[in-house]
């Protein structure tokens, strides 16, 4: 009944001995799991506004298309290193986000254990990551590519990100992270330093960028934490 309580979704079917609170916020075995109990759920208001309505907690690919264009989830990913991490990722994400909390989470390589354990997880969804058929190809940004194609608008975070709620209850912190992303078309973190002092220059005409001086001067974006809106008629420029 305590865990039913916290559990910012109110699913009531919160499984108290494998819940163990609110510890995922400092990494630990915290963060909201669910039965396996399914119901049918819908997104309040259909237009993306806010809230995600379910009963269970537990979602689904099935889910997650059906609604795409109304949610704007937490994506991620993990491998067996970032088991600790991703797991308090969520816990966060589900303290902070309350009942708009929907994480996709891209299976990098976790053992079966971990994987059960972070798909039994309130508001989470694991899925394989199919990876491209060129070895070469970074992992982050086709994930970033294929979460911009289905969701439109959605938030990238590395499993190290951790998320604090705002005053103002449930919620607060998808609503101000939609109305910006809706403004802006892109929120990032700055990252210290210039183009200059993290790249060589034939790196970029490698990738078909000539380095002219003013982009030599850029400033740089941290990668760990990036929100996305692509139906956003903004300029896609903005900083957390």
């Amino acid at each position: 009944e305590a865990m039913a309580a916290r559990c910012p979704r109110s699913c009531g079917a919160c499984d108290r001995k494998r819940g163990g609170g609110g510890g995922g916020q400092r990494g630990g075995r915290g963060g909201h799991r669910h039965a396996r109990k399914r119901a049918s759920a819908k997104p309040k208001g259909g237009g993306g506004g806010g809230g995600v309505e379910r009963a269970g907690g537990r979602l689904s690919e099935a889910y997650l298309t059906a609604h795409a264009g109304a949610l704007c989830p937490v994506v991620t990913a993990a491998s067996d290193s970032d088991f600790i991490a991703a797991r308090g990722l969520v816990g966060t994400a589900q303290e902070a986000l309350a009942s708009d909390a929907v994480v996709v989470l891209y299976d990098l390589g976790l053992g079966a254990a971990y994987r059960q354990e972070l798909a039994a997880m309130c508001a989470v969804v694991v899925r394989p990551y199919a990876r491209a058929a060129d070895a070469l190809t970074p992992w982050k940004p086709a994930l970033i590519v294929e979460a911009s194609r289905q969701f439109g608008c959605f938030v990238w975070a590395d499993p190290q990100v951790r998320f604090a709620p705002l005053a103002g209850g449930d919620g607060g912190l998808m609503a101000a992270l939609r109305a910006e992303l809706g403004v802006r078309g892109v929120l990032a973190l700055r990252s210290p330093g210039s183009l200059a002092e993290h790249c060589h220059p034939d790196a970029l005409r490698g990738a078909g960028v000539e380095p002219t001086e003013a982009l030599w001067d850029a400033g740089m974006v941290d990668g760990a934490l990036l929100g996305v809106n692509t139906s956003s008629t903004a300029a896609p420029v903005g900083a957390l």
